[in-house]
């Protein structure tokens, strides 16, 4: 009984693996697997359904308001970002791409971004971060 449960885990271990993870560098994604150029909304849809649920800005910062990178308020304990927030989505765009491209977030065992959603918003940052707050 104890072996088929390895065995079932490791199924679905290699399911998971194999499910769009996000795991191919994305220059050897199907460059048609996501938009040419994406919109905020589309960038919103992505950040509203796998971050939003930790980046709230919920503790503000008592600083002044500066906007900080994700790995600093990782680091320093300051106030999460506010991923609902147009302004600051824009302001930490480059950071977001990174921390989504090196597969850190989400963290831990929380599914990573598909390949197509983080080519997403990496069309989005090259072509400027397009957004309406900006």
């Amino acid at each position: 009984m104890h072996r088929r449960r390895v065995i079932a885990l490791a199924l679905v271990a290699a399911v998971l693996a194999c499910n769009g993870s996000g795991d191919l560098p994305l220059d050897q994604v199907d460059p048609e697997a996501a938009p040419a150029n994406p919109t905020y909304d589309q960038v919103f849809t992505i950040l509203h359904n796998r971050c939003v649920m930790c980046h709230t800005g919920e503790g503000e910062d008592e600083g002044g308001g500066e906007l900080v990178t994700l790995r600093e308020r990782a680091t320093t304990g300051d106030a999460e970002p506010d991923l609902t927030d147009c302004v600051e989505i824009v302001a930490l765009r480059d950071d977001i791409l990174q921390q989504v491209e090196e597969n850190t977030m989400p963290p831990g065992a929380m599914p990573r971004l598909t390949n197509e959603q983080k080519l997403t918003i990496r069309r989005w940052v090259e072509n400027g971060a397009p957004a309406p707050c900006n």
